[in-house]
C-alpha cells in the first residue's frame, strides 16, 4: 500500500529539482561522484504514476455512471419522474410534489374552508379607567380533556388597556395552543383582544371561561365569534372530503395541497413533467463524459490506446444537440436541447435516451465494464514492461522499494 503526500509526477519532479540543485552548488570534484537514480527508482515511479492516473481515470467513470444512472427511465432515481405543478388560484394554494405523480390536471372545489376558532372582545375605550374589574380574576381554559388556568389581578387605577394588555400576557404564558392578541382602533382609540387557536379545524375548538371572578364574562370573550371548522372540499368531481388542517393529498400520495387562505371557489392544477430539469441532468451527463475523456487523453500512449475499447459507442446524441468533434469530445448545443425536451411530440421520456439500448444505457454499458476491472490488471500493458523489468530480481522476486523523496512505502506495496 503506498501513502503519498503528493501525487508521482510532483513526487519527480521535486527529485529532479533537487538532483540539478545539488549539480550546481557542489564542487566540480564532489559533482563527479553524484549519480543519476537508478533504474529501480524509475520503474517506481512510472508505475506509480500509472496507477495514480488510471485511479483517477476510473473515478471519473463511476462519477460519469452515477450521472448516467438518472436517465434511465426505470431508476428510482429517475429524472424523467421529475413533476412540477401549475394550478389557477397560486395565491390561494401551495401545492408540492411528494410522489411519482402522472402528468394531467386536477379540479380542486373547496366547499368550506378551514377555520380557527376565535374569541374577540366588545371594544373598550383605551385610556378609560377599567375601576368596575378591579380585584383577582382567574380564567380557565378547556379543549377537550386538556385544562390550562390564568391569573390577572387589576387594580382600580388601571385603564381597559392595561388591564387587556395583563390579560393577553396571561393567556399567551398558558402555553395552550392559544394566541392572544391586542387590537386597537385608532379611528375611537378603543381596543378589542381576540384569542385564537393556533390550529384549524373541528379539534382545535377550546373553552374560555371564568374559574374565580367574571372577567371573561365582562369583556365579552365567553363566546367565539368565528367557529372552528374542517376543510370540506371535492377533487374532480367526487364525494366531498373533510381534513383539519386544511392540508389535501391526492388518492395517490403523489400531491400535497395547502390551502393558505380562507376562501372557497374552484381551482384547477395541472401537472407536468420537468423538463428543465431532465435538459440539466442531459448537460450534466456530457460534462461527465468530457471529463472522463480528458482523464484518458492524459495517460501514457498505451493507455489512451487501451481505453478507447471502452469508450461507448454512438456517445453523440444529434437529435437532441449533443454533437460529437473531431477530438471524441461532446458539444451541446442547449438552445436546441431545450426545445427538442419542451417540444417533445413522442412518448416521454424518449425511448432513444432512457428506453433499453438508449443513449444511457450505451453509457453505463462502457463504464461498468471500466469499473469492473482491477487497476492492478491494467498496470503492466499500461506502463509496460521493459520499464518494469528493473523492479524484480533474476530470481523473479520483486524488490523491496527504496524510500523517496516525498514518499513513504509499505512493505507490501
Amino acid at each position: 500500500m503506498l501513502l503519498n503526500r503528493e501525487r508521482p509526477s510532483d513526487a519527480y519532479r521535486n527529485y529532479n529539482e533537487f538532483y540539478r540543485y545539488t549539480q550546481i552548488k557542489q564542487a566540480p570534484a564532489e559533482r563527479a561522484e553524484i549519480t543519476k537514480p537508478p533504474a529501480r527508482h524509475d520503474a517506481e515511479l512510472a508505475l506509480r504514476a500509472a496507477a495514480d492516473g488510471l485511479r483517477r481515470t476510473v473515478q471519473s467513470a463511476v462519477r460519469l455512471h452515477a450521472a448516467a444512472e438518472g436517465l434511465k427511465s426505470d431508476s428510482p432515481a429517475s429524472v424523467w419522474n421529475r413533476r412540477i405543478t401549475r394550478t389557477s388560484h397560486p395565491h390561494a394554494m401551495e401545492v408540492r410534489v411528494v410522489g411519482t405523480a402522472r402528468p394531467g390536471s386536477i379540479r380542486l372545489e373547496i366547499l368550506r374552508p378551514a377555520s380557527a376558532q376565535v374569541n374577540r372582545s366588545r371594544p373598550f375605550p383605551r385610556g378609560a379607567a377599567a375601576s368596575d374589574w378591579k380585584g383577582v380574576h382567574e380564567f380557565e381554559l378547556r379543549r377537550g380533556d386538556s385544562v390550562a388556568r390564568g391569573t390577572v389581578v387589576l387594580f382600580g387605577s388601571d385603564t381597559y388597556g392595561a388591564a387587556l394588555r395583563r390579560l393577553r400576557d396571561a393567556v399567551n404564558a398558558t402555553s395552550f395552543g392559544i394566541a392572544a392578541q391586542l387590537l386597537h382602533q385608532p379611528e375611537d382609540d378603543t381596543v378589542q383582544l381576540a384569542i385564537r387557536s393556533t390550529g384549524t379545524g373541528s379539534g382545535q375548538a377550546f373553552l374560555f371561561s371564568d374559574f374565580r371572578g367574571r372577567l371573561a364574562e365582562w369583556s365579552g370573550l365567553d363566546s367565539p365569534s368565528v367557529q372552528a371548522e374542517d376543510l370540506l372540499y371535492r377533487l374532480d368531481g367526487g364525494e366531498p372530503v373533510s381534513h383539519p388542517e386544511g392540508v389535501i393529498r391526492t388518492a395517490d400520495g403523489a400531491l400535497e395541497i395547502r390551502v393558505k387562505e380562507a376562501t372557497g371557489g374552484t381551482a384547477v392544477i395541472t401537472v407536468e413533467a420537468d423538463r428543465s430539469r431532465a435538459a440539466d441532468r442531459i448537460l450534466r451527463v456530457v460534462e461527465a463524459y468530457n471529463a472522463f475523456l480528458k482523464e484518458a487523453h492524459q495517460e501514457f500512449p498505451a493507455v489512451r490506446s487501451w481505453l478507447r475499447r471502452f469508450y461507448p459507442e454512438k456517445p453523440d446524441l444529434p437529435e437532441y444537440g449533443i454533437v460529437r468533434e473531431n477530438d471524441g469530445f461532446l458539444r451541446p448545443d442547449r438552445e436546441l436541447l431545450a426545445d427538442r425536451l419542451r417540444a417533445s411530440p413522442g412518448p416521454w421520456p424518449d425511448p432513444a435516451i432512457a428506453g433499453p439500448g438508449g443513449w444511457a444505457d450505451r453509457l453505463l454499458a462502457a463504464t461498468e465494464a471500466l469499473q469492473t476491472l482491477s487497476t492492478l490488471a491494467l498496470l503492466p500493458p499500461a506502463v509496460g514492461w521493459p520499464a518494469l523489468r528493473p523492479l524484480y530480481g533474476p530470481d523473479g522476486r520483486r524488490y523491496r522499494p527504496k524510500p523517496l523523496e516525498g514518499w513513504i512505502v509499505s512493505r507490501r506495496s
